[in-house]
Formats: C-alpha cells, sequence, structure tokens
C-alpha cells in the first residue's frame, strides 16, 4: 500500500486510523485518478489490491465494477467522477463488484473531494461500505412485497395513507402505490370496521385484527407511529390477504356439517324405504292380481296410492342422491326418476322462469350412478332456465323434458322457449369456459361436465335448433333393458324386515317363480352351506345378528363360490366398512324400494339362465 507524502495532503498521522478501519477507503490524485492510497478493507471488499495503470476513465474494468443489470459500470456515474464534478461529497449506492473469485459484492461509496491551496481539489477520497446483505435483505423484502398476498401501508395523524405497497392491494382493487394521498377514512366510509381499526391505531393502540373489505378478508397487525416525544404521528400496519383460507375454512365447515346432515338424511332415508319396499311391492302385485271386472273407482285409487308411495320414494331418493360417495357401484336407475328429482331440486328456479312440461315414459332405465344422472339433468336444466330468463315470449316460456325408449337407447330431451344456440356454437358450448352468459354469471363448465358425465356412461349428447324457437338439448344412454326369462326361479331372500320379506315372497310367487324367505343371516349361512341351492340371493347389508357382509365372509370361507349369488339390497344406511365391502366385491347391489321381479329377471339373463 502507498500514501500520500505529508507535503501534500498530510494524510501519514492518519494513514494508521484508516488502515484499521472495517470501511474500505481509497484515494486517488485529482484529476487524473491515480492511484494513492487504499487499506486492507478495500483490498478485502473488491478482492484484489490497488490495480496498476487504472485510472480515471478506466476503472471499471480492472476493479471489476457493474451495474445491478451486470453492465459494465459507466465511468461517469463512479464516485471519483461525480465528486469530481460536484465538488462535494456524493453517494453511488448500486454498485456490484464482480470479484475476481467468482463472489459479488453489492457496495455503498461515498466520494469525497480533498481540496488543497486556492481551492483546488488535489485528490479525491472513496470509502466503500459492503452492503450485500442488506441487499439481500431488501431483495427478499421486494420479493415479498411484489408477489405474497399482503400489504404493508403508512398513514399520517389525519388517517391519509403515505405509504401503500404489497400484492395483497390487488385483492382490494388497487395497485401499489395508488392510494397514497388518499383519505382512507373517506375511500372505507362505506366499512366501519375499517374506520374503527384507523381510530383505534391513532389512539395509541396496537392490535392484530381480521376485517372483510367487499370479498376480500385481511388478516394484520395495526399500529401507532410515534415521535420522540411519544406524540402519535400516524399509523403502520401490515396486513396478509387471507380470502382463500377463509374460503376454505368456510367450506370445510360445509362440508362438515353437510357430512353430518347426510348421515342424518341417509339414517332417516334407511328407515323409510325399508317399509316403503314392501308397500310399493305389495300395490305392484296388487295391481296384477286385479281381474278385468275391477271398478274404475278401485283402480284410481289403486293409482293414486302408487303416486304418493312413488313420492314418497323420490323424496327419500333426493336425500341420498348427494349424500353417496363418488365411488358408489353403477346400478340400474330410472331415468325418469332421475329426471323428477333433479326437478325436485330446482324447483323454485324453474318456476319462476317458465312452464315445465314432462313427457316421461316408465321403466326406461340406465346403468349409472344416480347422483351423476341428476348432476346432468340439473346442468341441463340449468342452462334451460338461463336461456329464457331474460327474453320475453307472449304466453310465457316452457321447458320439457321427455324421456323415451329408441332402439338401445334411453333418449333425455331438455327444449326450451329461449333464443337458440347461435350458428357455429353448437359444436363449441361443450367445451370447457365457452359461455354466452355475461361475465361474473357463467363459468362454461356446466355443458362440459355434463358432456363428461355422458361419455363416462358410454353415451353422448348433442344440441339441435328447434323450428319454433329454442334448443334442445339430447342425451343418448345405453338402455338396459330387462327382457322375459323363464318361470320357476329358485330365489333366497334374506332380510330381518318380516314385512318386507313377506311382500317379496308375494310378489315372486304371482310371477311364477319359487322363493323362501328367512329373517336370520346365521340361518341363510346354514342353509347355503349345506347343499341349497339359489339362482339368486337378495341378502339385506345391515342386519341385527348377522350383516351381508358377515354372511358374504362365511360363504367364502366354507363354500367358495356361493357367496357369488348373492345380490345386496340397502335402505341408504352406509357405515364405512359397508361402503369399503361394497366397493371390495364384484356382486350387484340394490337401492330399496326396487322392483323384485324386474331385478330378478336381469340378473337371470345376465346369468344366461
Amino acid at each position: 500500500m502507498s500514501t500520500l507524502s505529508p507535503e501534500s495532503l498530510s494524510l501519514e498521522a492518519t494513514s494508521g486510523i484508516l488502515r484499521g478501519l472495517p470501511v474500505g477507503v481509497f484515494v486517488a490524485r485529482a484529476p487524473g485518478g491515480e492511484h494513492l492510497y487504499t487499506n486492507e478493507a478495500f483490498d478485502e471488499i473488491m478482492g484484489m489490491g490497488p490495480a496498476d495503470g487504472a485510472k480515471a476513465g478506466s476503472y471499471s474494468q480492472p476493479y471489476g465494477i457493474f451495474t445491478r443489470d451486470g453492465l459494465p459500470y459507466p465511468e461517469e456515474g463512479l464516485p471519483f467522477a461525480k465528486a469530481l464534478k460536484a465538488r462535494a461529497v456524493v453517494m453511488v449506492d448500486d454498485i456490484v463488484i464482480h470479484r475476481r473469485d467468482g463472489k459479488r459484492v453489492h457496495v455503498r461509496a461515498y466520494g469525497k473531494p480533498l481540496f488543497g491551496a486556492n481551492d483546488v481539489i488535489e485528490a479525491v477520497m472513496v470509502t466503500f461500505f459492503d452492503i450485500t446483505g442488506e441487499r439481500h435483505a431488501q431483495l427478499r423484502l421486494d420479493l415479498a412485497v411484489k408477489y405474497a398476498p399482503i400489504i404493508i401501508f403508512t398513514l399520517d395523524a389525519n388517517g391519509v395513507v403515505t405509504l401503500s405497497e404489497g400484492a395483497g392491494l390487488k385483492a382490494l382493487g388497487w395497485r401499489p402505490g395508488e392510494l397514497v394521498g388518499k383519505s382512507l377514512f373517506e375511500v372505507y366510509r362505506g366499512y366501519p370496521e375499517v374506520v374503527f381499526n384507523t381510530q383505534r391505531a391513532l389512539a395509541g393502540e396496537s392490535f392484530t385484527m381480521q376485517t372483510r373489505v367487499g370479498d376480500a378478508v385481511l388478516e394484520g397487525w395495526m399500529g401507532p407511529l410515534k415521535d420522540a416525544t411519544g406524540k402519535v404521528t400516524g399509523i403502520i400496519g401490515v396486513t396478509n390477504d387471507v380470502t382463500e383460507r377463509h374460503a376454505a375454512q368456510a367450506a370445510m365447515f360445509r362440508s362438515e356439517r353437510m357430512a353430518a346432515m347426510g348421515t342424518l338424511a341417509a339414517s332417516v332415508a334407511h328407515e323409510i324405504n325399508n317399509p316403503l319396499a314392501y308397500v310399493l311391492e305389495g300395490l305392484r302385485s296388487i295391481e296384477r292380481e286385479l281381474g278385468a271386472g275391477t271398478s274404475p273407482k278401485v283402480r284410481q285409487l289403486l293409482g293414486d296410492v302408487k303416486e304418493g308411495a312413488e313420492r314418497v320414494r323420490t323424496i327419500t331418493s333426493d336425500l341420498q342422491t348427494f349424500t353417496r360417495r363418488d365411488d358408489e357401484p353403477l346400478c340400474a336407475v330410472d331415468v325418469s326418476c332421475a329426471v323428477r328429482t333433479a326437478l325436485q331440486m330446482l324447483r323454485t328456479q324453474l318456476e319462476a322462469r317458465a312452464r315445465v312440461a314432462l313427457d316421461l315414459s316408465s321403466h326406461v332405465r340406465v346403468v349409472a350412478s344416480e347422483r351423476r344422472l341428476v348432476q346432468i339433468f340439473m346442468n341441463l336444466l340449468l342452462n334451460a332456465v338461463h336461456a329464457v330468463r331474460d327474453v320475453e315470449r307472449p304466453g310465457g316460456h316452457e321447458i320439457r323434458i321427455t324421456t323415451r325408449a329408441e332402439g338401445a337407447d334411453a333418449v333425455i330431451e331438455v327444449s326450451d322457449t329461449g333464443p337458440g344456440v347461435k350458428a357455429g356454437l353448437a359444436e363449441r358450448i361443450f367445451e370447457p369456459f365457452v359461455t354466452t352468459k355475461p361475465v361474473g354469471e357463467g363459468t362454461g363448465l356446466g355443458l362440459f361436465v355434463c358432456r363428461n358425465l355422458v361419455s363416462e356412461l358410454k353415451g353422448r349428447i348433442e344440441v339441435d335448433q328447434r323450428r319454433e324457437g329454442g334448443a334442445v338439448f339430447r342425451v343418448r344412454l345405453p338402455a338396459e333393458v330387462a327382457k322375459q326369462t323363464r318361470e320357476g326361479a329358485h330365489i333366497l331372500i334374506i332380510d330381518d324386515n318380516v314385512n318386507l320379506g313377506r311382500v317379496m315372497a308375494s310378489a315372486l310367487e304371482l310371477a311364477k317363480h319359487h322363493s323362501v324367505v328367512v329373517q336370520s343371516g346365521r340361518e341363510a349361512i346354514e342353509r347355503l352351506t349345506h347343499g341349497e341351492s339359489y339362482d339368486v340371493v337378495f341378502c339385506d347389508l345391515m342386519m341385527k345378528d348377522v350383516s351381508g357382509m358377515d354372511v358374504y365372509e362365511e360363504l367364502k370361507a366354507k363354500k367358495p363360490g356361493a357367496e357369488a349369488a348373492l345380490v345386496f339390497m340397502t335402505g341408504g344406511a352406509f357405515t364405512d366398512r359397508a361402503r369399503r365391502f361394497l366397493s371390495s366385491v364384484p356382486n350387484t347391489w340394490l337401492q330399496k324400494p326396487f322392483d323384485i321381479c324386474e331385478q330378478v329377471a336381469r340378473l337371470l339373463e345376465g346369468k344366461g339362465v
């Protein structure tokens, strides 16, 4: 290292002090910039000693001085040149030293001109401070403020915003800095909680809070800013946008509440379905037994009773449809019943917009998940409601639902008298996010979901224009048709409900089948493991002594293969074990109530009997 001579700038006496400072010191002769002095801290920051031949106008290359963008630092912007030109102390804090060992050091430098006789600048002293740690901390803070959902803000004593930064401002509809100069009392005068919290902080209170502003939920801290005398001069605060977390917590709460309601609904439906099953089966048997001479009044009365019982069946189905799990097995579903369930759930919206006309064929069945089938129909009906709601029509609008068998297909049509589908859009409306609804009123996913669910059921969906105006959405699904089979099948019914077993047996007898009814799972196991053979065994899933699951396991262990004949019946009350069991075995299961004669015909057809 070299030093100035005492005759020139008299630094000899201070060189020892400068040598031990943790601040880099560089002194160069003016105006040429020739090196006069450096201390150890300079060498450590730069990663090197003085560069031979380095002069003003050529410092950047030998010392590795760059901008934060990685470009060689302009010579005229370095502290030596700026201090020489300004004849005053200058500061430069965006220097990055690219050391030869690969390390990057962020530097803040001060340039101070040293004056000699006649006010002539004889040298410039540059002090270097390593601010790498500070810079990295600032970058992390900048990154957090730019991308994290936070808001950092300050207000003055009058509630006027002096700082507003952070990505969380987007949730409030503001950009960073846009609130500066605005009174929070004025901007949020419609939000008493915001005004109250601001007043609390200006009164000297520090506190945490959670505040809702429009759709946004903010959580954070506010506190006073004070001067040296303790007087409150403003507010500082940090908040975090927790809208998504709040929504997730609310959704979880709703999910837990719905799960509890679903469990209750399933239990209630189970208690209703058992007696309802034998009521409906009895009514069917009575209807088959009525002779030609039966009075119209009796037939009308029987029809009314059947309709009432079917309505109860629809209500219990409504209770259960949306409490079932996604992994429920596919089973035979009456399409018209699924349509009625969807109508029941959307009754209020439909009645407010249009007349509903029904043309539903009986006994059109498909193999499906009832929950998903109802979801398809609900989406199509909601689409029809949206189509007619903003269009005036003399005499009012009509939404028509038709079900029919057409060859090997079950066909379901939902038509409306709205404006129809625009030309060129018919092929695209089943794509995701394609919607004709105004912004904010539709996601464009309803028909996309319909198409996917229909495809999963090996069907197809299409849309046509009606000649008289409006649109027709047509769903085609493979029909499940029960063919006639031979009479005289041997059926075992295992159910601890005496009335249900008796009515089922009577119905099978009228259909020329042979049936045996047992009320105990234990008795059923004895019969099936000691030589008795049946074409179909209907077994209640949840019985008091030995459950249907236990019957299955014992048959599998004692007489392998006998368990394959079991067809499980359930009123809808599922335990976790029952769900796991049904998803793990290949056996058919049926939801009570059902037409036992129709199911026997279908099951025997599948076995080739």
